[in-house]
């Protein structure tokens, strides 16, 4: 995975913390719809599929009677792990049991408990592709027989590789090999977190779309509406002087008329008209400039949002880019 700069590094942060607080349940519904929208493309499930084999089973539980921590319990619970064995699997750990236990200097039936535990994450398959176990056998079955099934399971079914540390199996040309569950776990994180984010952009981006036109919306019909007020009260201004002005008697009429003449003819009376009106005018003025400066105070808490919210789409979809990439290099 590429190094990311602030804020980017704490998206992934955070998108990291919620994919590992999601249940598995749900997390297997996003996988679904992940498949059903995107994936339905290649005809397959968004999954890693894995042969495992004896020795990365007795390490990890050897790992978990000690410091109780298991890598594979931890993985395994994600729907896009998916591990398989041979049913000869038990057979050889029942074998090596009693020897690990001693030379670990751990309680056999602990340790029996904690293999238990982790075979049932492992889908044991009983029976195999025979033209597969011959190949098997003659690509490794001189060097080590207890090996055939494994490489066997692997050539009969559609699998991403072998979990395995054996040089024998590593060896061998055109088999692909996982050395460490380490990697295994970077590959499924990429698949949890690009599943994710494609969900986020299907069922969230829509939502945060609709919230942003609302927010529109309301500013422009704030605008609106204050700009109805204004012309409403100097309409309703204007009317009711007239109103009242009509009901007087007519020799008040001629003598308003005589004084706004004289108003107008006076050099203090055009002052005292152009005053009024500008004074008027600055009120006028200076409510507008209140509702911009509001405006725009909400306008510049949102820029940040939207500028964070523009670099996490961009991050969302450059993860299930990243996912359908690794998929295809399996």
């Amino acid at each position: 995975m590429a190094e990311f700069d602030y804020p980017t590094l704490e998206i992934d942060r955070t998108l990291t913390q919620v994919v590992k607080s999601i249940d598995p349940n749900i997390f297997n519904q996003i996988k679904k719809y992940f498949e059903e929208k995107l994936f339905y493309l290649y005809e397959n499930k968004l999954e890693l599929t894995l042969i495992i084999n004896a020795e990365i089973v007795i390490s990890d539980a050897i790992a978990y009677v000690k410091n109780n921590k298991s890598y594979l319990l931890n993985l395994s619970k994600s729907p896009f792990l998916k591990l398989f064995a041979p049913v000869w699997l038990k057979q050889e750990l029942e074998k090596k049991i009693p020897e690990i236990s001693k030379k670990e200097k751990i309680d056999e039936n602990k340790f029996r408990s904690a293999i238990l535990t982790i075979l049932e994450k492992i889908n044991l398959v009983e029976s195999m592709n025979d033209r597969a176990y011959k190949i098997a056998f003659n690509m490794i079955g001189e060097r080590d027989e207890k090996d055939v099934p494994y490489l066997a399971l692997y050539l009969s079914i559609k699998s991403h590789g072998i979990l395995t540390k054996d040089k024998d199996v590593s060896e061998i040309q055109g088999i692909k090999i996982w050395s460490r569950p380490g990697v295994v776990g970077k590959v499924v994180s990429v698949f949890e977190k690009g599943a994710f984010s494609f969900f986020i952009i299907g069922k969230g981006l829509p939502l945060v779309f609709r919230a942003l036109y609302e927010i529109f919306i309301l500013i422009i019909r704030s605008i609106w509406e204050i700009v109805k007020l204004i012309e409403t009260a100097i309409y309703t201004l204007l009317k009711k002087g007239i109103e009242a002005i009509s009901k007087f008697p007519e020799w008040i009429k001629i003598l308003i008329g005589i004084g706004i003449l004289l108003l107008i003819l006076s050099d203090k009376g055009r002052e005292f008209i152009t005053n009024t009106l500008q004074s008027f005018a600055k009120t006028i003025i200076n409510v507008l400039e209140w509702f911009y400066d509001a405006i725009k105070n909400v306008l510049n808490l949102i820029a940040p949002l939207i500028e964070i919210g523009m670099i996490t789409l961009k991050f969302l979809f450059e993860r299930v880019e990243e996912t359908i990439v690794t998929y295809k290099n399996l």
